[in-house]
């Protein structure tokens, strides 16, 4: 067992980009000095706000770090977090998203575990915009430890960047969280696959983070989720092509056309009941060239170039089908 003695000689740094985020800032914030373990500095990265946002990060005085950029995204935010930070340990928190007390102390934990650790994470639960528990979600039950590239070449297992904390020095080391837009909502797995593939992870199964859904537009995030996941793997598959992937991860044993095919069927699927139906096409054709297509793809791909109403028929035949078609 590792003694709260121990875990407060690890500095920490908390970084919380925000963009219009008044509504709900100050929750992260109280709940990140709410913690059980000490922290260096509380950094708000102001993304351009055109709200009280950066009112209402000051309103906390000196326990807050308060920088503004123009609008150049969570990644961007991020980014400029990690290199104002001081923490020999930075830990990402989302405007909208809460810790529990003991959050950082389970995860500094996890990590003195295993010294050889560059990142650790946790599990969350889901929140309305009142901090309520949200019912209807399925709770993460796996979370993979040690060299875990594989793992999350399947399935991004830092199911947020609120629940990972990572050394500074591997952040800056590694470039941060890339801009690139292509990736979406995927920022954060692309950097923790290119992490993974050199690190060992660390992981605490508890789900101490409050991950808050609100008044935003679900259908459009399962769709970004979806695009973002299969950028984010297709990045995955070049670090293993430039030889960037640890032997410890066997990248030879990795199946990288099953995992395109699985990240290009999730976003196939997903902008096709989602009614994207350009996205649909676009991806089938991508899928196509790269030749990782499969029935389930080609079906929804093809019918996406069919006129409105008759996808719209289709898409009712295809929920008589048995699932697993």
């Amino acid at each position: 067992m590792v003694h709260h003695n121990s875990l407060n000689t690890m500095q920490v740094s908390v970084i919380i980009p925000a963009f219009n985020s008044e509504a709900f800032i100050g929750d992260a914030i109280k709940s990140a000095l709410a913690q059980s373990v000490a922290i260096v500095e509380i950094i708000v990265v102001d993304d351009g706000s055109s709200d009280r946002t950066s009112d209402v990060a000051s309103s906390f005085g000196k326990k807050i770090v308060l920088t503004r950029q123009t609008n150049q995204g969570v990644a961007s935010a991020r980014n400029n977090g990690i290199l104002r930070s001081k923490g020999e340990y930075v830990a990402f928190l989302d405007s909208d998203d809460c810790w529990t007390e003991n959050h950082l102390d389970l995860l500094l934990a996890a990590l003195s575990s295993n010294p050889a650790a560059a990142l650790a994470y946790s599990g969350k639960t889901w929140v309305d915009k009142n901090g309520e528990a949200v019912s209807g979600y399925t709770h993460q039950t796996t979370f993979p430890s040690g060299w875990i590239f594989s793992a999350l070449m399947e399935n991004n297992y830092i199911a947020s960047a609120s629940c990972a904390i990572a050394k500074r020095e591997i952040l800056v080391l590694r470039g941060g969280f890339k801009t690139n837009a292509k990736l979406g909502v995927g920022e954060d797995y692309e950097l923790w696959l290119r992490i993974a593939a050199e690190y060992q992870v660390v992981s605490s199964a508890k789900p101490t983070v409050k991950y808050r859904r609100h008044e935003s537009n679900l259908t459009l995030d399962r769709v970004k989720y979806a695009i973002g996941h299969l950028e984010a793997v297709r990045c995955g598959a070049k670090l293993i092509g430039e030889g960037k992937v640890g032997f410890e991860n066997n990248p030879r044993g990795i199946d990288l056309n099953k995992k395109m095919q699985g990240a290009y069927q999730e976003a196939i699927i997903s902008t096709f009941w989602y009614n994207d139906y350009r996205a649909t096409r676009s991806l089938f054709l991508q899928a196509l060239s790269e030749e990782v297509l499969n029935f389930k793809m080609a079906v929804r791909g093809i019918i996406s170039f069919l006129p409105g109403a008759l996808i719209n028929s289709m898409k009712a035949f295809l929920k008589r089908l048995p699932k697993n078609e």
